[in-house]
């Protein structure tokens, strides 16, 4: 997990699996990805097409005078329920070859 703030008003965190994405599994989490983020209110799930990097990143603006303690707490908690929420369908598809659209069901009627 890392932290960022951008323009002193953005504060972005972004979770990594732990595991890479297979080259061979790409085209197919890329697809799980998008029906992932489709329904999502807050935050992305990106992956690097290159190294096989999964990652979901929420961002959140932020005032000066708001209690930073809270803002981080929200963000965190956001990112690290976001995946660990969206990470069995992504499993499913990588080694269970469970179609795309079946792996995002299950996990979103949970």
């Amino acid at each position: 997990m890392s932290i960022r703030i951008r323009e002193s008003s953005l504060l972005q965190c972004f979770v990594y699996s732990a595991n890479k994405v297979v080259e061979g599994s790409r085209p197919d989490i890329a697809v799980t990805i998008a029906r992932a983020n489709y329904g999502l209110n807050i935050g992305t799930f990106e992956l690097d097409m290159d190294d096989g990097e999964l990652s979901y990143q929420a961002a959140l603006p932020f005032h000066p005078d708001m209690p930073v303690d809270q803002v981080l707490d929200r963000i965190v908690y956001v990112g690290i329920s976001t995946m660990n929420r969206y990470l069995p369908a992504f499993m499913s598809v990588i080694y269970e070859n469970e179609p795309t659209r079946e792996a995002i069901a299950l996990v979103e009627q949970a």
